[in-house]
Formats: C-alpha cells, sequence, structure tokens
C-alpha cells in the first residue's frame, strides 16, 4: 500500500466511513434498548416514588376481592410547564387536588395546577404539575373530568374505602 498513497488513501476512507455508519446504528439500537428497558421500569420497586401508594392499594384490592384496572376519563392535549421534556405518562391521581393557576400579564394560556394537600412529590422532584390549555372551555372540561374521578372514587364499595 506504501507505494499507491491514492489506493490507500480511498480504502481508508472507505473504512472510516463504514466504521462510523456501523457505530452511529450501534448506537440507536442501544438507546433504543435503553429505551425499551425504562418503559417496563417496575413502578412497585420501593426506591420508586409512588411504591407506598400502590403497595396499599394493591393489599385494598386483594381485601375486596375486586381488582379494578386503570380507567380512562379524558383524553386530549394539555401542556405542562414546570417540566422541561416532552413526554407521555400516566400519573396516579390518588388524593390529588386542582388549584387555579394565574396566567402572565401577555399568556393566553388558561393555567391550573395538580397538587397533593400532603405536601407530597406526585412526579419525580415536583410537588405540582402546571398544566394549561388553549382556552377557558378546555379547561373547565378538564376540570370537570377531574371532579368526575374524585366521584366515582367516592363511589367505591363501602368497605374498600374503609381500610384506608
Amino acid at each position: 500500500m506504501n507505494r499507491y498513497p491514492r489506493l490507500r488513501e480511498e480504502t481508508e476512507r472507505i473504512i472510516t466511513t463504514y466504521i462510523r455508519e456501523k457505530e452511529q446504528r450501534c448506537k440507536d439500537q442501544i438507546m433504543l434498548l435503553i429505551d425499551s428497558e425504562l418503559a417496563y421500569m417496575n413502578t412497585n420497586h420501593e426506591d420508586f416514588i409512588g411504591f407506598a401508594n400502590a403497595q396499599s392499594t394493591t393489599q385494598n384490592a386483594e381485601k375486596t376481592g375486586r381488582k379494578l384496572g386503570n380507567q380512562v376519563i379524558r383524553k386530549g392535549y394539555m401542556s405542562i410547564h414546570n417540566l422541561e421534556k416532552d413526554k407521555k405518562y400516566m400519573l396516579p391521581l390518588d388524593n390529588l387536588k386542582l388549584r387555579d393557576m394565574e396566567a402572565g400579564f401577555m399568556s393566553r394560556r388558561h393555567m391550573f395546577a395538580v397538587y397533593n394537600p400532603e405536601n407530597r412529590n406526585i412526579y419525580k422532584d415536583y410537588k405540582s404539575l402546571e398544566l394549561s390549555c388553549e382556552n377557558q372551555d378546555d379547561v373547565d372540561s378538564w376540570k370537570a373530568s377531574f371532579l368526575r374521578l374524585e366521584s366515582t372514587r367516592k363511589r367505591a364499595p363501602k368497605h374498600s374505602t374503609e381500610t384506608q
């Protein structure tokens, strides 16, 4: 190869290009693996934030003999303001309350917050989630959905609420 410098340069270029392509593909596969492992995280582990509440909920469900699945009350779009990333996640709404928030001076968004009255974190290190919608009708609709969820929980069988 020393006798043919152009051939050597072209060979090195082809090999390094091939290695870079395979390296990027490998990095993409590793990120996919990490994302899939995070998606199947054990939320009942004691280090997970909602562990204590999850454990008491499962024990109450076992005592009553009736297991309730997740129930979708409302689907729609809202904005979260105090988180930096755009993510989809499920939030257990046990013991959470709503609070109206004042919109900024030039803001057109209508805001409210979801918080825990016992001052516990509801998502990672956040004590409240600030939510907003495009218009007041959407905010009222979301609040009605939250209130409907509360009234549904209060109508649950008496022997399951007595153990709480």
